[in-house]
């Protein structure tokens, strides 16, 4: 049977800009941001990721776009240098060249994050208000009174 080869919609495309843009964002900020809804965005890979992956490599592979490019060029990120320029009255007096820690860092992470070994985690803080667990706490406090 003819597969029929999908296209990457607009949303998808802002997605893809997302990752791109903000690298350090969690792929479910990165969703939203691109206009996804909570639902979709909470479930990035099987929602959005999946649908992308098809077209995106049929494109990747017209551009000339191998995974040894894609390497060539993390690798080029992982080793990024910021320079800085001191000018004067539009001629360039001094130049500087600084390891780009924060670059590299993002770099870095992008790569544990492809290879599957950087899960995002969301870190929850505070009181919550949960009846079930307000009902287990008191059970518990109960429980403990009772052993004195």
């Amino acid at each position: 049977m003819n597969k029929v080869k999908k296209k990457i919609t607009n949303k998808q495309r802002s997605y893809l800009k997302e990752l791109i843009k903000n690298p350090g964002n969690s792929k479910y900020q990165n969703a939203l941001n691109a206009g996804y809804t909570e639902t979709m965005a909470k479930h990035v890979k099987e929602k959005i990721e999946d649908e992308i992956k098809d077209p995106l490599a049929v494109a990747f592979k017209k551009a000339g776009i191998t995974d040894e490019l894609l390497a060539g060029k993390v690798k080029e990120g992982m080793y990024a240098d910021l320079v800085k320029i001191a000018s004067h009255e539009g001629k360039i007096k001094d130049e500087k060249s600084y390891t780009d820690y924060e670059t590299r860092r993002k770099y870095v992470e992008m790569v544990y994050k492809l290879k599957g070994d950087f899960v995002d985690r969301v870190r929850h803080e505070g009181d919550i208000d949960n009846p079930i667990l307000n009902e287990l706490a008191k059970l518990k406090e109960s429980m403990g009174k009772g052993k004195k």
